[in-house]
């Protein structure tokens, strides 16, 4: 091959004045050799070399519209991802410096997160006495009910008040309930995120010294 490139860097030199050669692969896998591209090759990625046979430059393989277009929406995605990358670290550098000046160690966050489970567990623990209340309630008031029914006298428009009443407490009583469990969830991840970002920075810092 090192021949073949000599022996046309050669015929080229013949003339006065070297001029520009270039090679590509063609469509069947072929290295061609010529001093002009053909305008059917133009578009596939060709080599310019030298009057020793050596490759001085690299022309890229035309793109197509597609190929453009594709191009330019990968660039856009990641230069977004870059910018969410650099918000999310100045995002987290702010929180870690609110952090910072909030508690002072990891103790402080401890006692905080406690806290604020003791409260939402208290409240938890209403709901679910009012539930129980209220299902006692409703029990009560369907032993009436069949009671009446049971005798053959109609049930009273202010029992079935009271007894629809009662479910909807209930029914808010569970939803209640339900929401304040989802809230002592988040509150706990939360504040153990914070202490393990406090770990964390507290951990480098030490490294530091």
């Amino acid at each position: 091959m090192m021949r073949l490139i000599l022996a046309i860097a050669l015929a080229f030199s013949s003339n006065l004045c070297w001029a520009e050669a270039y090679y590509w692969v063609d469509e069947n896998g072929k290295r061609q050799y010529s001093d002009r591209v053909p305008p059917s090759q133009s578009q596939l990625e060709r080599k310019v070399i030298d009057e020793r046979g050596f490759t001085v430059q690299t022309l890229p393989k035309q793109q197509s519209e597609e190929e453009i277009a594709a191009a330019a929406a990968a660039k856009a995605d990641a230069e977004k991802q870059a910018q969410e990358e650099k918000r999310q670290r100045a995002e987290d550098a702010a929180y870690d410096t609110l952090l910072r000046t909030t508690y002072e160690d990891v103790s402080d966050i401890e006692r905080a997160r406690d806290d604020r489970l003791t409260l939402l567990d208290a409240s938890i623990q209403v709901e679910v006495q009012a539930k129980s209340d209220n299902n006692r309630h409703l029990g009560k008031l369907r032993d009436e009910e069949r009671a009446l029914l049971d005798s053959g006298k109609p049930v009273p428009k202010k029992l079935r008040k009271s007894l629809e009443a009662t479910v909807s407490r209930i029914t808010n009583n569970e939803r209640n309930i339900a929401e304040l469990k989802k809230q002592r969830a988040s509150v706990e991840a939360e504040y153990n995120g914070n202490i393990r970002r406090c770990l964390l920075y507290t951990s480098d810092a030490a490294d530091d010294l």
